[in-house]
């Protein structure tokens, strides 16, 4: 039969993705970065790297 996975609603997150890929999910979380850094003057860019697994990895960069 199927498998069925239950998580506790404290414990997850929706996050607003229609697809979690590594690639959207470094970008989501850069731009959350982005946004919520936006009032400090210091910061120039910022790089956000999701690894998969060893060796198998995504970096979403964004400057200023």
């Amino acid at each position: 039969g199927a498998k069925t996975y239950s998580f506790p609603k404290d414990d997850t997150l929706c996050l607003p993705l229609i697809n979690i890929t590594s690639e959207e999910l470094a970008r989501y979380a850069g731009e959350r970065l982005a946004r919520d850094l936006s009032a400090l003057p210091a910061w120039t860019s910022l790089q956000v790297n999701i690894e998969e697994t060893r060796g198998q990895s995504v970096t979403y960069t964004r400057a200023r």
